[in-house]
C-alpha cells in the first residue's frame, strides 16, 4: 500500500504530486482509465470515467490540496484524520 505524507498537499506551496500519484496508483489498481493535466507547476487534475455511457451521470469534483492547519494547539484531534 502506498502511504502518503499527510502534509504533502498543503497549499501553499501547493504541490499535489504525492497525492496525485496515490490516486493514480489506485485508479490503475482498479483498471479505471484517466487523463492527467498539470494546471500549474506541481498542481494536477485527474479526469476519469467509469461505467456505461447510457442513463444518468454523476460527476464528482474534488480537490487534493488542503489549507494550512494553523496552530496545532487549537486542534482536539489529528487534523488530517477527517473526524
Amino acid at each position: 500500500m502506498f502511504k502518503i505524507n499527510s502534509n504533502s498537499s498543503v497549499n501553499p506551496p501547493g504541490d499535489t504530486t504525492e497525492i496525485t500519484t496515490f490516486i493514480e496508483n489506485y485508479l490503475n489498481e482498479i483498471n479505471i482509465p484517466y487523463e492527467k493535466y498539470e494546471s500549474a507547476d506541481k498542481m494536477f487534475n485527474l479526469v476519469a470515467s467509469n461505467g456505461n455511457t447510457e442513463g444518468k451521470e454523476l460527476v464528482y469534483c474534488g480537490h487534493t490540496d488542503v489549507v494550512p492547519v494553523g496552530d496545532l494547539a487549537k486542534w482536539d484531534f489529528d487534523h488530517f484524520q477527517g473526524k
